[in-house]
């Protein structure tokens, strides 16, 4: 059985500003790519790891913003990372809380977007 999930897209409206927030959050830079009318800011990632890599990215027919989807980025502790975020531009929207599985928060990045952080201390 495979994982669910193969790769995400976060929407942005300012492509710069959003890989500014996730360079500084999470302290590893993001790759510029695109061509063809296309530009894509892309998450670094180990395939041979559990979790999927994913981009940022502008979608004329979509919107940023709170909806039914959210993504949940591993990190080392979710209060430290929460911090960042909000350092970086970002907003708390619910501190750290324990899961089944360890901890999670919510915060909202600078395009709008609900985030979710996931750490198991």
């Amino acid at each position: 059985m495979s994982n669910p999930s193969s790769w995400f897209g976060i929407h942005a409206h300012d492509l710069d500003r959003a890989k500014a927030f996730y360079e500084s959050v999470f302290g590893k830079p993001l790759q510029d790519v695109g061509g063809n009318g296309f530009r894509f800011i892309i998450f670094p990632a180990d395939y041979t790891q559990h979790g999927t890599a994913g981009m940022i990215w502008h979608d004329s027919n979509a919107q940023p913003g709170h909806g039914g989807t959210t993504i949940f980025f591993n990190c080392p502790d979710c209060a430290e990372t929460a911090e960042k975020a909000v350092a970086a531009g970002g907003k708390l929207l619910q501190e750290k809380f324990r899961i089944a599985n360890g901890f999670a928060a919510f915060i909202e990045d600078t395009e709008g977007n609900r985030i979710g952080l996931h750490s198991t201390r």
